[in-house]
């Protein structure tokens, strides 16, 4: 069971993290294109990464 309360955890950190950086984000640049370009790659990268971790836990 660690390992699910580690992948859970992983997630709150990186939404958090990537929620405070789009903010800031949205706060320099000013640009929306910007930001939803920026905010679309993270998180299919994070959508990705926690896909292949559940399976590694799984197997």
């Amino acid at each position: 069971m660690p390992e699910e309360n580690f992948s859970l955890w992983m997630l709150i950190t990186v939404f958090l993290v990537v929620t405070g950086i789009q903010a800031y984000w949205a706060l320099k640049k000013q640009s929306m294109k910007a930001v939803l370009l920026f905010s679309g790659v993270i998180w299919i990268g994070a959508a990705v990464y926690f896909v292949f971790l559940e399976k590694t836990i799984d197997i």
